[in-house]
C-alpha cells in the first residue's frame, strides 16, 4: 500500500514517518501542491493521504502537532490533493478541541458529541472547517475519510515551547481553579496514523491516553515552584502573556487557557476497538515534555507517583514525603 504525507515536516510528522517505516508501510512526502519532497523515489502509487499540514513546522504550534499552518490554507485543500493523487482514502490530523469549550461538557466526551469549535481560536477553527469540508468531499465522491482528533500533544522535543505555553502547571497553577486536561504522548499519536492507515475506518476518532489530570495533579507534577494563583480575569492574562511572549502565538495561548478553563477530555474507547493502545500515560507525557523542570534529577516513573499523592489528600506534604521515600529507594 502506498501512502502520501503532507506535513511530514513537522513536529509529529517526523514521528509519523518513523512510525509508518516501522509498520513497513511505503510513504512518500508530498507539500499542498502534490510535489514529492526528499528521496521518495521508487515509492508505490498513493492509495492513502494523510494530511497533518500543507508542509509541516518544527515550532510545536497551539497544540504540540507542529501543524500550525492548517490556518494558512483552504479547508479544501486536502481533498483537492487527495483528487490530483487519486488516493482513495484520506486520514486528516484535526483537533480534539472542535467539540469546542463549555462548562456543561460532559467528562469524558465521545464522538458522538456536537462539532462546536471556539470561534476565538483560529487553528481550532480552521481544524472544524477543514473536517466539515473533508465530509462533503467523502460523500459526492464516494471515497472514504478518517479524521483524528488528538488532545494537546508533547514528548521530548517539546522543551521550552512547554513549560510556557500555558498548557503546564505554571500557567494553569496562575489560575484560581483548572479544568481536567490530557497529555498525548507524539508517539502515541504517531501509532494511531498508522492505525488509522492500515485500517482505513470511516468517521472520527479521538485520540488521547486514559482518563485525565486533575489541577491538583497537574500541581504536585510540577514540582516545588513558587507560584501565586491569581483570581478571575487577573490569572486569565497572565496566562495569556506568558504563553504569548514564551510560544510566539495568541493562538497557542488562548486554546491553553479555553482548555484549562472548561472541560474538553475525551474519551479513546473508539480508537481502541480498532487496536490501537496509548504507550504513555497522562502524567508521563508530561514529564517528558517538562524534563527541564524542577523535579528533573527524579526518574519519569518517580514524578508519576507526586500526583496521586495529591489527590489523596496529601497535597501540601506531598512533595517533601515522596522525595523522601524515592531517596531511599535509589
Amino acid at each position: 500500500m502506498g501512502l502520501a504525507v503532507a506535513g511530514a515536516a513537522g513536529l509529529l510528522g517526523r514521528r509519523v514517518m518513523a512510525a509508518l517505516a516501522a509498520a513497513d508501510l511505503d510513504a512518500a512526502v508530498v507539500d499542498a501542491t502534490g510535489t514529492e519532497r526528499g528521496d521518495t523515489a521508487g515509492h508505490q502509487v498513493a492509495e492513502v493521504l494523510v494530511w497533518l499540514s500543507p508542509i509541516g513546522e518544527e515550532a510545536p504550534g497551539p497544540d504540540g502537532t507542529g501543524t500550525a499552518d492548517a490556518t494558512g490554507v483552504a479547508p479544501t485543500a486536502p481533498f483537492a490533493l487527495a483528487d490530483r493523487l487519486g488516493v482513495a482514502h484520506v486520514v486528516l490530523l484535526s483537533s480534539a478541541y472542535v467539540y469546542g469549550l463549555r462548562s456543561d461538557h460532559p467528562v469524558p466526551l465521545t464522538e458522538a458529541a456536537p462539532v462546536r469549535p471556539p470561534t476565538e481560536v483560529a487553528f481550532v477553527a480552521a481544524k472544524a472547517a477543514a473536517e466539515a469540508a473533508g465530509r462533503r468531499w467523502a460523500g459526492a465522491s464516494g471515497r472514504s475519510l478518517t479524521v483524528l482528533r488528538p488532545v494537546v500533544t508533547v514528548g521530548e522535543a517539546s522543551g521550552s515551547w512547554f513549560r510556557g505555553s500555558g498548557w503546564a502547571p505554571l500557567g494553569a497553577a496562575s489560575l484560581e481553579a483548572c479544568a481536567p486536561v490530557q497529555f498525548l504522548h507524539l508517539d502515541d499519536a504517531a501509532s494511531a496514523v498508522v492505525v488509522a492507515c492500515e485500517q482505513r475506518p470511516d468517521g472520527a476518532y479521538n485520540v488521547a491516553p486514559d482518563g485525565w489530570l486533575s489541577h491538583d495533579e497537574l500541581v504536585a507534577l510540577a514540582g516545588p515552584v513558587r507560584r501565586v494563583p491569581l483570581p478571575g480575569k487577573v490569572g486569565e492574562q497572565a496566562v495569556v502573556a506568558q504563553a504569548a511572549a514564551t510560544a510566539g502565538s495568541t493562538d497557542t495561548a488562548r486554546l491553553a487557557l479555553a482548555v484549562t478553563s472548561q472541560p474538553c477530555v475525551v474519551s479513546n474507547d473508539r480508537l481502541r476497538s480498532l487496536g490501537w493502545e496509548p504507550r504513555h500515560s497522562n502524567a508521563e507525557a508530561y514529564v517528558l515534555a517538562d524534563a527541564g523542570g524542577p523535579l528533573a534529577r527524579l526518574t519519569p516513573a518517580q514524578r508519576q507517583v507526586l500526583p496521586f499523592a495529591a489527590v489523596a489528600g496529601v497535597v501540601a506534604a506531598a512533595g517533601v514525603a515522596v522525595w523522601q521515600v524515592l531517596r531511599r529507594r535509589r
